[in-house]
């Protein structure tokens, strides 16, 4: 986090300041049609589930080698670049989908036992070449990355719905992953912003990916 006065900035803040290029693993993860459950639920409710399903997420995320950039109502977006390069960042995105979806699986139990109701999500994957540095204003300036693949990852993962599956990653992607479990299906598609079509890879189950 930088928030400092500019002139007070380290070399390393000017730096990130600056911006740099950088392929990173983009990771978005979205709850499905939580506005409309969190209307029969008392508020106490809402935030427990949300907290609970957070908690889930974030540890994922982060035990498996991901920073949370922001949340972004029951949105998640993650970055995965400290790994050795591309190919463990997306093993590493993918193995974090697989934690994620099995947590939630567990707290469905519970919601469906308790609330009468299920938690669905989607996730969508993607890597590319973003641009990288400190951004926003005042005490709200954080290391972020804005970019193309950004807006991808987030398509990717709104069509899981459409889909109707877990998680949606492209599949140079999974292929550069190295992992070896068979996706649910492949296929060609087009998402908004991008002219050209791209093959993906879609798993019913995240759950079922594993090294």
């Amino acid at each position: 986090l930088v928030n400092a006065p500019v002139e007070s900035h380290t070399t390393e803040d000017r730096d990130s300041l600056c911006g740099r290029e950088e392929e990173i693993v983009f990771m978005f993860v979205d709850l499905r049609g939580f506005t409309a459950i969190s209307e029969k639920l008392l508020p106490y409710d809402t935030v427990y589930l949300l907290n609970q399903y957070f908690k889930i997420a974030g540890e994922a995320i982060v035990r498996s080698g991901g920073r949370i950039d922001k949340f972004i109502g029951d949105g998640i977006m993650a970055l995965f670049i400290d790994g050795s390069g591309v190919e463990e960042n997306s093993k590493n995105a993918l193995l974090a989908a697989a934690k994620l979806a099995e947590g939630l699986k567990k707290l469905n139990n519970e919601t469906t036992s308790d609330f009468g109701l299920d938690l669905n999500f989607g996730i969508g994957i993607h890597a590319g070449t973003s641009v990288v540095g400190a951004m926003g204003y005042g005490e709200n300036i954080t290391d972020t990355a804005i970019g193309d693949c950004v807006n991808v990852a987030s398509r990717l993962e709104q069509l899981t719905k459409e889909e109707e599956c877990q998680l949606i990653v492209t599949s140079d992607l999974y292929q550069r992953s190295g992992l070896a479990v068979k996706a649910s299906y492949e296929k060609n598609v087009t998402v908004k912003g991008k002219t050209e079509a791209f093959k993906i890879s879609a798993f019913k189950d995240a759950s079922a990916i594993q090294i």
